[in-house]
């Protein structure tokens, strides 16, 4: 990682600790569109989190962010099951209730090569849906509260179980992996917070989370602090910051 991509992730995890906070939960929970968005920055800070743990090389680190990745993505599978399985209870359809229908206990003897190919496919099955045609009485996904943006973190969990899942077995292809990826993630943040979370934070500029947010969306770098601007601002500087 090199000194742009440290300060980019500092930054980015500065944020996630504000944004964690009960009270800061509890402001923006009036919001549905900013869980949607921070969930997808989450799944991608820890995405970027087991990029700079594998590009480490510590083993024991790596295997503990291995047992905490499954655990996560047993969860979106339970979860995801589950709304795929009364979905298929209101459509009456035996056969995606009979995919969908996961046990916990299922998953506690599976392989760990096997849990992520339980996960692409409810996350297959579910993409598989057609939304329901306006004025129909067919139920959809969003009936079980299956949105595209919790599709979108199932697939970014079951991409952070992967990547973490080919080390130490293939430790040189997976840092090679870890290091390309990073920065591609790194980008990928910066459009969700500057295109969304910068946008939608502006609800709060009477608040103290506002001033704290964007202290948080400081750039650290070598020596100097460079601030970026008001979410919104109609004075953007020439050039992004941290590209």
């Amino acid at each position: 990682m090199n000194d742009r991509q440290r300060a980019k992730y500092n930054s980015h995890l500065a944020l996630r600790t504000l944004c964690d906070k009960a009270t800061s939960r509890a402001l923006t929970s009036s919001l549905p569109a900013w869980a949607e968005l921070y969930d997808r920055f989450l799944a991608k800070i820890s995405y970027a989190d087991a990029c700079v743990l594998i590009q480490s090389s510590n083993t024991t680190g790596i295997t503990e962010a291995k047992r905490i990745a499954r655990s996560t993505l047993t969860a979106n599978i339970l979860e995801t099951g589950g709304a795929l399985c009364t979905l298929a209870l209101l459509r009456e359809d035996p056969i995606l209730e009979a995919k969908a229908d996961i046990l916990p206990s299922s998953l506690t003897i599976l392989p760990d090569h096997l849990v992520d190919d339980v996960a692409t496919e409810l996350l297959t099955l579910a993409r598989a849906i057609p939304a329901p045609l306006p004025g129909s009485n067919t139920s959809g996904l969003l009936s079980v509260g299956l949105t595209e943006g919790k599709l979108d973190l199932l697939e970014t969990h079951i991409e952070t179980y992967n990547l973490l899942l080919g080390s130490p077995r293939n430790a040189r292809g997976t840092k090679t992996a870890a290091t390309q990826n990073l920065q591609t993630t790194l980008e990928e943040i910066d459009r969700l917070l500057e295109k969304g979370l910068d946008k939608l934070v502006l609800q709060f500029s009477s608040t103290p989370f506002y001033q704290e947010y964007l202290l948080a969306r400081e750039t650290i770098s070598t020596g100097t602090a460079k601030k970026k601007p008001d979410p919104g601002s109609e004075n953007p500087p020439s050039q992004p910051t941290g590209h």
